[in-house]
């Protein structure tokens, strides 16, 4: 498996010189991940497979095959409507994402149960797209220090005792906390959140840690959490991974103390090797009164754009004062307590109540 791989992209590389291969394998061997990503098999449209698949993903990438996934609803077998959109609201936060099916099996399509799955899917595809600013930044992580995208709760908390048997949550890059529905009609499940403050992704509600939570888990989402201090890089939902002219990515800041990444480069040839990329790095504060994010930016690549625009979250009222931010406009929302804001390129930017 592992000369296969290498063979492939070996080939590949001398066919498209400028371009970067790209090649799924089953098999491998120690060092399979420099030339492939990777998928957990032939499994089944079974609840048991579906709470199979995180452990086998999770131990993959801390063997060094970080670029992994299964096949969503099961590759033998039929899944039921709700077990599909289950392992899809897993799926979409784990580096590699398709639904696969045997030869001659009944159509497993995130449309083929009809209403309510179709909608739920497809929002649950529109996050995925959403998500690749993140994802991508998460993989460049990957590339750069070996650590995976999809990580066990004790990678980030080892000195925490109650993350060392949790093989029903995850981390999806440093920033967001997963924790998927694996029970058949289940509407609510207990997650566990360590150490700091975490925020309901869907709602925005703060919580602290190290505690255990119950929260409602309705058919449309899957419970996820934004750990206090990210800067979290969204993009527009795409119809596809290569569509251009698209907006920028928006930056939903947080509150707390942290640092963040946006990776950017054209996704698809080599010119990163030769500094055609840009890469941002955010460090962000707030005490009472005040919220302060820097960014650095290293690189030379041109993501075209040159207006950033950036979410805050858990806001009280509108700000004083906004500095840094060139030609800033801003619009709050009392309801959900966020202030977006638009503006010019900055290197450092001050709220102030």
């Amino acid at each position: 498996g592992l000369s296969m791989a290498r063979a492939t992209a070996e080939g590949l590389s001398r066919l498209r010189p400028d371009r970067r291969p790209f090649v799924l394998t089953r098999s491998g061997w120690a060092g399979v991940q420099r030339y492939a990503a990777h998928w957990t098999g032939d499994n089944r449209s079974t609840w048991d497979s579906l709470r199979l698949t995180l452990p086998m993903v999770l131990g993959l990438g801390l063997s060094g095959v970080a670029f992994t996934g299964a096949d969503v609803g099961g590759f033998a077998g039929f899944a039921s409507g709700e077990l599909f959109t289950r392992w899809l609201q897993m799926g979409v936060f784990l580096p590699f994402l398709r639904a696969h099916t045997i030869f001659d099996s009944p159509d497993q399509e995130p449309w083929s149960w009809g209403e309510p799955y179709l909608s739920i899917n497809r929002e649950t595809i529109r996050l995925r797209y959403r998500l690749l600013p993140y994802l991508y930044t998460a993989l460049w992580q990957c590339a750069q220090t070996g650590v995976p995208i999809a990580r066990p709760l004790f990678l980030a908390f080892q000195d925490d005792p109650a993350t060392h048997d949790l093989e029903d949550e995850f981390l999806c890059g440093d920033h967001l906390l997963v924790a998927p529905v694996l029970e058949e009609g289940a509407r609510e499940r207990a997650v566990y959140l360590p150490a700091g403050a975490w925020y309901d992704f869907w709602t925005d509600v703060r919580y602290e840690g190290p505690a255990w939570i119950e929260v409602e888990a309705p058919l449309s989402c899957t419970p996820l959490f934004v750990r206090a201090g990210s800067v979290l890089p969204l993009g527009p939902a795409v119809d596809y991974v290569g569509q251009r002219a698209a907006p920028p990515p928006t930056l939903h800041v947080y509150p707390g103390g942290g640092t963040g990444w946006l990776y950017e480069d054209d996704g698809e040839s080599q010119a990163y090797r030769r500094g055609e990329y840009r890469l941002a790095r955010f460090t962000l504060s707030a005490s009472g009164t005040s919220l302060h994010l820097t960014r650095e930016v290293e690189g030379a690549f041109d993501p075209g754009y040159r207006r950033s625009a950036i979410v805050v979250h858990d806001v009280d009222r509108p700000p004083r004062v906004v500095d840094g931010l060139p030609g800033v406009e801003a619009t709050y929302d009392p309801e959900r307590r966020t202030l977006r804001m638009t503006g010019g390129s900055f290197t450092a930017l001050t709220l102030s109540w």
